[in-house]
């Protein structure tokens, strides 16, 4: 009891020290910590799994937040901030470096606001990717998973329940002055056969 209300007051002071404008830049992840700034339900809605070409863009990717007496009413919430990530495969987006992108609101989605956005890499690879909510302007955020992490204890995060996004390489077209060579080839061919 004693180390867990110790690490719910060191959770505390360090939300409290980034909301006043103090201390690092890394990103301060409240997943499991009883604080305000949890979202209740944190989802990465769809899709699991996307496969693309190296340089291509991801088809549209959902993903929702739920806070008690916040995001029921129609439109998106204030203060709440949404983004789409992506990292190594494997990693866990709390504690490896990722990148994140900006993404819109879709809809209200029952008593969740739903966003979208979607992803652009050009090196291939097999990649994770998932959503994170700030609900203060991105003092704090809550990691989203495609079980829907938040408050609840029975739903904590799991980093190998978030989305797999394979990139291939880009196929390297075929010129189009060698097909014109090679048809220009197999006429010459034909017309030897016959004369």
């Amino acid at each position: 009891m004693k180390i867990h209300t110790g690490l719910a007051l060191l959770a505390l002071t360090c939300i409290s020290s980034v909301s006043f404008g103090f201390a690092s830049a890394l990103p301060v992840w409240v997943n499991g910590v009883p604080v305000w700034q949890q979202g209740d339900v944190a989802t990465l809605v769809t899709p699991a799994t996307i496969t693309m070409t190296a340089g291509s863009t991801t088809p549209l990717i959902f993903g929702s937040i739920y806070k008690n007496n916040l995001t029921e009413a129609a439109g998106p919430a204030s203060n709440v901030v949404a983004q789409l990530g992506y990292g190594a495969i494997g990693s866990d987006p709390r504690y490896s470096t990722w990148t994140w992108l900006p993404v819109t609101y879709d809809q209200q989605l029952g008593i969740a606001d739903e966003y979208t956005g979607n992803i652009t890499i050009s090196t291939p690879g097999t990649y994770a990717y998932t959503y994170r909510f700030s609900l203060d302007n991105g003092g704090t955020w809550t990691a989203a998973d495609l079980a829907g992490d938040g408050e609840n204890p029975a739903v904590a995060f799991d980093s190998t329940d978030i989305g797999t996004l394979n990139v291939t390489e880009t196929p390297v077209p075929e010129p189009a002055s060698m097909g014109v060579l090679g048809s220009i080839a197999v006429l010459f061919f034909k017309r030897r056969r016959h004369n």
